[in-house]
């Protein structure tokens, strides 16, 4: 028996199927009335899952169907099926987690969408720019524009662009008894979130206006001075620290029925990152010297003439017709104020190095300490929340984001490249809604459809993105 005959059998022999109304609507011999058709597309796609359980090893029309009626997207102009199916994977596969609608989970998503991106997710705080009420961050300021942030008391501390997390400015703590601090008011009797962004260490005290402290550990207030230490360290298998790296930090308080107002302050506590600058080597001016090229290899140590040594992070190049290399970064040997030398102070070469490398100075003084930025003060809303934050550092227009087109994906394996790289040249498919850079309106666009589709039912979602530009700056 075929569909049709089901069809028909289903209904009475009193009815007349013959009847214009039963033929156009229910099912005729062309197999081509409204509901004979969705069947049949219905049956057909059925079959053809049956055939082909795996999504990822579909292909045509069928993996178009399938990722059409699970997701959201919608195969790009000449996109290839593997595009396709990597950008269907990340939201399903989801970096092999076991578990979905977690915080990692979601971060995972984005991660493998934008490649270029550090992604960063934070719960129960909204956009630094948010213009909604209720919405906004509390703190002026937050992501310190100038380099005289009058909206913050500073001492021993200053506005810097070696501390800054995004845009222009952060703010540097590279001498003891730091402090910055803001005050601000609060409604009794309610939940704020603080939220920052630290390369370093440093604590954080909140004091209201009755002069009590909250005390983050019991999640109450105290007469006494009450401080949480904060920390970003990087630390190897023998629980060494060996870096401070960038991430975010946060803590919430609950104000009481007499709370006003609270004034929020940060403290220099530890010595935090490893000073760096820039150095520059020179060579002999010799005719046959000045015919080549001299490489100074990455690892090279160089020191003060007080004994301050610090290692290069990259091989320094002296070309053809030249007596200096480029510059190159160097970072202190060990964490200190004191390596925080003045500018050519680093004069003294300690490695081996080609016989031509005669000298070596540095142009600037060399920054280490804490770091901290990107300020935030919400009070929590009566629904849960997150942000997605997508960092992005340097020249952000000649970066793609890992979605292209056609035959150039840019994360595809090349011949010319092993291990593969991305190919950032094709980068530029404006009119298919790809991303090539933050500028490109498309951004937000895209990361607000997946925002959307990975938040849970009732959950606000918010997208930060922020940018640390070096070519604007340095």
């Amino acid at each position: 028996m075929n569909l049709t005959e089901q069809i028909r059998g289903n209904f009475p022999k009193t009815i007349d199927k013959s009847k214009p109304v039963f033929s156009s609507l229910i099912v005729n011999s062309n197999s081509d009335a409204a509901i004979q058709k969705q069947l049949v597309y219905l049956f057909d796609y059925m079959k053809e899952w049956i055939s082909t359980p795996d999504i990822y090893e579909q292909t045509g029309t069928m993996l178009d169907k399938t990722v059409t009626f699970f997701s959201f997207l919608e195969r790009f102009t000449d996109e290839k099926e593997s595009s396709l199916k990597n950008r269907f994977a990340a939201i399903f596969i989801r970096n092999h987690d076991t578990k979905w609608g977690t915080p990692f989970d979601v971060k995972s998503v984005f991660k493998q969408y934008f490649p270029s991106a550090t992604i960063y997710l934070v719960e129960n705080v909204n956009k630094i720019n948010s213009t909604e009420p209720g919405l906004a961050n509390l703190l002026l300021d937050g992501d310190i524009n100038t380099d005289t942030p009058s909206d913050w008391s500073l001492v021993n501390c200053s506005a810097s662009p070696e501390a800054r997390f995004s845009k222009a400015y952060g703010i540097l703590f590279n001498q003891t008894e730091g402090e910055l601090s803001q005050s601000v008011n609060v409604a009794s009797e309610s939940t704020y979130f603080l939220h920052f962004f630290l390369k370093g260490q440093t604590k954080v005290s909140i004091k209201d206006n009755n002069n009590k402290y909250w005390d983050f550990a019991s999640k109450t207030w105290s007469n006494d001075v009450k401080k949480t230490l904060f920390s970003t360290d990087v630390k190897n298998t023998s629980g060494t620290i060996t870096s401070y790296e960038w991430d975010n930090r946060s803590l919430y308080f609950i104000t009481q029925a007499t709370t006003s107002s609270v004034t929020i302050t940060f403290e220099e506590y530890g010595v935090g990152n490893k000073a760096e600058t820039n150095v520059v080597f020179t060579r002999s001016n010799d005719i046959e010297v000045l015919r080549t090229e001299t490489i100074i290899p990455s690892g090279t140590r160089v020191k003060t003439s007080s004994n301050k040594v610090f290692i290069t992070t990259q091989d320094a190049y002296i070309e053809p017709n030249h007596t200096e290399s480029n510059e190159v970064n160097v970072i202190a040997e060990n964490f200190g104020y004191d390596y925080q030398v003045a500018a050519n102070t680093i004069t003294i070469i300690d490695s081996s190095v080609p016989d031509e490398v005669i000298s070596v100075d540095n142009s600037s003084q060399a920054i280490g300490g804490t770091f901290i930025d990107y300020f935030r003060l919400f009070a929590k809303q009566p629904y849960s929340s997150f942000t997605v934050i997508a960092h992005f550092e340097g020249n952000t227009a000649s970066k793609a984001f890992g979605l292209a087109a056609g035959n150039a994906d840019p994360n595809m394996e090349t011949e010319e490249s092993t291990p593969p790289q991305p190919r950032y040249g094709n980068y530029g498919y404006y009119d298919k809604s790809f991303l090539s850079g933050v500028p490109i309106g498309f951004a937000s666009d895209i990361y607000e459809d997946l925002l959307d589709y990975l938040r849970a039912q009732g959950v606000r979602a918010f997208l930060d993105i922020v940018i640390k530009d070096y070519a604007s700056n340095d």
